[in-house]
């Protein structure tokens, strides 16, 4: 096609830009992370003869599992525009529905690793398209995109004693936020010890000349920290983590710096010396909840912040331009291949099943995009994926919890800011009394307790600086906590962890073991098992093992540059517009 057949944005996509070009434009330029451009093995589509010599673009593999990663990479004239951008379009579209892109910067070369953006039996490709418009410079090979095929093991199999699988997913907090009084290792020790509270460091004493804040019941009811990804980007500062209080892109607060005690959050202070604790367990995304509730079910980059709702109940509280669909596979394709029974318990579904009052919205009432797998149709149809929690403690009673659960609060019992703490804990605590109190589960069942994100809330160790596999940048630690009697008492490990490591766990019990098959972050994250006792899980569950499915080519992980920003500069410059979308 020549280049001067301007492709064409389709109806609405707008908002879409500005959302994926804050999420993705120039991550690894912005930190100095750029990679040299790989060898053109992918193919070259040049647009006439005059641009041949000076663009190209290639891509890698050029057949991927649906949703799995590949790597583009780019050449381009010095000189070039900022906003020169590299968009991918699934084949047949005719240029007029872009998935999602990145800017070049005016790079002359870089790589791009991104998730596929093609439902099996579909194929994409990517393009270079001209300073923010869409003049094509150069086009790659098309992608095939193949169906997922899950590793199955004999029906019933688990790799190791775990039976069954609770996951609660509480929201916005950061480590330091619930745990900074409970560890009492001198900020910045770096313990190798694991064994209770003295091999966890505790949060420092004053920020910026600001003293903590005691985020008490009241406090959290009364504050919610900007959570947004521009802000914590800036925040975060590229590792310094020293804009929490002031100084940030969006002003910073110094209610941000608060850290809460044992009145408050002492039930979670007993399940971790009773249990286990991970103190690396990092936000996948830096932004709000929707966004890192998708790597729960992903791995994996989706949409920006809370930019998307499913078109599930509840959704007469959002936006109708903002109902979104998504079609890649998830590790509930991958339960469901091999016929393992899994649900989403969501407090309040029931009601908005009947209740389409647009007064009746998050947090007193159900928020379907608090259930990451609603935005897959095949799921909303499924019956038992989506399950009311009144109906958790039946199943429990009737033994017809399936083997992996989720469970999720209304808002008002989430400890998000605007709510009441003790009542997020004394929610947890309930779930975790029923498992307990079970003759049949009590003794095969391994609950974990997460956060969705930490929520604007200070924490003093810095994140990773960007996925390898999306390019996305981490955010702060949040709690996380292994409760039951596979978890190796009073430990603190200090492994780094994310959501896909949930996945990885999943994978690796219930699918023969192979894990890294959604071709995701689940491919290169570490596994729980240094959270558990290897002696009640009959078998060590591994923390640092290799991937056992095909995942190309990953490269090393991203570190931090060893200086700071420059001076004059804000760190999240490379955010662009800002974004009109709600956080919470």
């Amino acid at each position: 096609m020549d280049s001067t057949v301007p492709f064409r944005r389709r109806a609405g996509s707008a908002s879409e830009s500005i959302r994926f070009r804050t999420a993705l434009a120039a991550i690894a330029f912005a930190s100095g992370l750029c990679r040299p451009a790989m060898a053109a093995s992918g193919g070259v589509g040049t647009i006439r003869a005059a641009a041949a010599a000076d663009y190209s673009l290639t891509v890698e593999p050029t057949t991927v599992v649906a949703g799995g990663a590949v790597t583009v990479a780019w050449t381009a004239p010095a000189g070039s525009p900022a906003k020169d951008w590299i968009a991918a379009y699934q084949d047949g579209d005719s240029g007029k529905a872009y998935k999602t892109f990145i800017y070049t910067n005016g790079a002359t070369a870089g790589t791009w690793r991104t998730t596929g953006w093609g439902a099996a039996g579909h194929s994409f490709r990517f393009r270079y398209l001209y300073d923010d418009g869409y003049l094509q410079k150069a086009v790659s090979k098309s992608v095939t995109a193949t169906a997922i095929a899950p590793a199955c093991p004999e029906a019933g199999r688990t790799t190791s004693a775990i039976k069954h699988l609770i996951v609660i997913v509480q929201e916005n907090k950061s480590f330091d936020a619930y745990f900074g009084n409970y560890c009492t290792a001198p900020v910045g020790s770096n313990p190798f010890c694991t064994t209770g509270p003295a091999c966890c460091e505790k949060a420092p004493a004053t920020l910026q000349g600001t003293a903590r804040t005691l985020l008490t019941d009241q406090e959290n009811a009364a504050f919610d920290p900007n959570h947004s990804m521009a802000c914590e980007v800036s925040e975060i500062n590229g590792g310094l983590m020293d804009r929490f209080v002031s100084g940030a892109s969006c002003g910073g607060n110094p209610r941000n710096f608060a850290v809460s005690d044992r009145p408050t959050v002492g039930g979670y202070w007993d399940y971790a010396a009773r249990y286990a604790m991970g103190d690396r367990y990092f936000q996948s995304a830096a932004g709000a909840s929707s966004m890192n509730d998708m790597y729960l079910a992903r791995g994996a980059y989706v949409f920006t912040d809370n930019s998307a709702v499913p078109d599930g109940p509840g959704k007469e509280c959002a936006d109708p331009a903002s109902i979104r669909d998504f079609t890649e596979p998830t590790i509930g394709d991958l339960l469901d291949g091999c016929k393992v029974d899994w649900a989403w318990y969501g407090e309040g579904l029931n009601v908005k099943l009947t209740d389409h009052d647009t007064s009746h919205c998050y947090p007193q009432y159900y928020d379907p995009s608090d259930n990451p797998f609603l935005y897959y149709p095949a799921f909303r149809a499924r019956q038992g994926a989506n399950r009311d929690f009144s109906r958790f403690a039946s199943d429990v009673a009737a033994g017809e919890l399936p083997p992996v659960a989720y469970i999720k609060p209304l808002g008002i019992r989430t400890e998000h800011g605007g709510t009441l703490i003790s009542a997020g804990v004394a929610f947890v605590k309930g779930v975790v009394d029923a498992v307990q109190a079970s003759s049949r589960y009590k003794d095969n069942t391994l609950i974990l307790l997460t956060y969705d994100e930490s929520g604007g809330y200070y924490d003093h160790v810095a994140p990773p600086p960007v996925s390898a596999v999306d390019g996305i940048p981490y955010g702060p630690r949040h709690p996380f906590l292994a409760i039951g009697p596979f978890a190796a008492a009073n430990t603190v490990s200090h492994v780094r962890l994310e959501h896909a490591s949930i996945i990885r766990f999943i994978e690796w019990n219930w699918l023969g073991g192979a894990t890294g098959q959604l071709r995701t972050r689940d491919a290169v994250v570490n596994n729980i098992g240094s959270l558990l006792d290897s002696a009640k899980t009959g078998t060590k569950v591994p923390w640092d093992e290799k991937p056992t499915a095909a995942v190309g080519k990953i490269g090393p992980a991203p570190r931090w540059p060893a200086r700071k920003a420059a001076a004059g500069r804000d760190p999240a410059w490379w955010l662009g517009r800002k974004m009109a979308v709600p956080i919470r």
